[in-house]
Parts: C-alpha cells; structure tokens; sequence
C-alpha cells in the first residue's frame, strides 16, 4: 500500500487562471483556496515539481522522499437494492 499525502487539488481556468484548493495530508478539504493567476502560478509550479520528482524517481529508485498520507477515513458500503431505508 502506498501512504502519500495530499495537499489539494488544482483546477485551470484558462490559460493565465486557476484553483489551487487546500486539503489536510489524509486529503479532506479545508475551507482555503487560492484563485487566479496567484493559483495558476502554484498550479504550475505543483505540476513541474511532481514530474521533475517523478523523473529522477525512474532514473534512480528510491532516491526520492514522498510525505506520508495520514489515516483516510474508510467508506461505508452502499445498501443493498431493494433494502427498505428506516
């Protein structure tokens, strides 16, 4: 199992524009987001970042150190069809 934390996720919204919305390590959202061309700036810098580490990953493995995820909370099974709600 890979443990990695999350730290948000990124939206673009054309080419100068984007979200940039925060999460904790176990990726549950916060109420904090960065928009415009600010977001836009770390959207790019988040995505050159992660490939830049993904490239030397493959040159040498296990060269690289990731952040640990913390605990995701599980989900619930879905009920079953036709079962009656209370």
């Amino acid at each position: 199992m890979i443990s990695l934390a999350f730290s948000g996720a990124c939206v673009s919204l054309g080419r100068r524009t984007a979200v940039r919305q925060l999460a904790r390590k176990e990726d549950r959202p916060v109420n904090a987001y960065v928009g415009g061309r600010m977001g836009a700036a770390i959207k790019e810098a988040t995505c050159k970042f992660a490939v830049s580490r993904i490239r030397r990953e493959a040159r040498r493995p296990n060269s690289v150190i990731w952040l640990k995820g913390g605990s995701r909370p599980g989900q619930s099974a879905p009920a079953p069809r036709g079962a009656a709600s209370p």
